[in-house]
């Protein structure tokens, strides 16, 4: 994680062999969830049916989507950060073994209060 400024923050972001199989996983029981098949009862197709049935770019996409999307919640969940918005999404590196993203993030920026206790008006 880069800082820019106190509202720019630079991510890149390395996704090994392990995170990528659990994103399949996840992937694969989404689109069980979502296939409906001739012979199954909605939502219960067995994942050696549903990897025939399904493309393997379909199958990827949605498990690169799941990554990324844990991925990101897990940073910001562990670096506390308030994000304004996701800017500048770029895949470095996509092979079997590993996944690495770039993303600039828009954080809301620091807002200190001044002394506004025991203020008083004058009445007229």
């Amino acid at each position: 994680m880069n800082k820019v400024d106190t509202t720019t923050v630079l991510l890149t972001v390395s996704l090994g062999t392990a995170d990528l199989i659990a994103a399949i996983n996840e992937a694969e029981k989404e689109l069980a969830h979502k296939a409906r098949m001739d012979g199954f009862r909605p939502g219960k197709v067995p994942r050696d049916v549903l990897r025939k049935s399904v493309d393997e770019q379909t199958l990827r996409q949605e498990a690169l989507n799941h990554a990324v999307q844990s991925s990101m919640a897990s940073i910001l969940a562990k670096e506390k950060l308030d994000v304004l918005e996701q800017d500048d999404f770029a895949v470095k590196e996509n092979t079997k073994d590993s996944f690495v993203y770039t993303m600039k993030l828009i954080l809301s920026p620091h807002i200190e209060l001044g002394t506004y206790k025991n203020l008083e008006v004058a009445k007229r």
